[in-house]
């Protein structure tokens, strides 16, 4: 099964993300629903890394596992950040939905 974490901040903006596991819903390299996680993921943190404002640490330390942390927000890019989140947490709660056996999703907010 996959694990995903998604943590928000008090405003319900983005903080960071881990996920491990594998949906095992398929052959390996013919997932479906492990691609689906990891294409939302690593879009998810590419463009947060692309964006030179934004501190951004983390990566895919292992086959199966993924880890990011925001440590850098200026207060302007609060509504842009606010978009990128709702596109992920509504990303992987949809695959969830269809997907029960293969995905659990945990968001929690701070």
């Amino acid at each position: 099964m996959i694990r995903v974490e998604i943590r928000l901040d008090h405003r319900g903006s983005l903080r960071g993300f881990s996920v491990s596991g594998h949906a095992e819903s398929g052959q390996r390299g013919q997932d479906l629903v492990c691609a689906a996680v990891s294409a939302l993921l690593r879009t998810a943190a590419r463009i947060l890394e692309l964006q030179p404002d934004i501190g951004v640490r983390g990566g895919a330390s292992e086959d199966g596992r993924m880890e990011l942390l925001l440590d850098r927000l200026p207060p302007a890019r609060r509504q842009w950040l606010a978009g990128v989140t709702d596109f992920l947490v509504r990303g992987v709660r949809d695959l969830q939905e269809e997907n029960p056996e293969a995905i659990s999703v945990r968001v929690t907010e701070r």
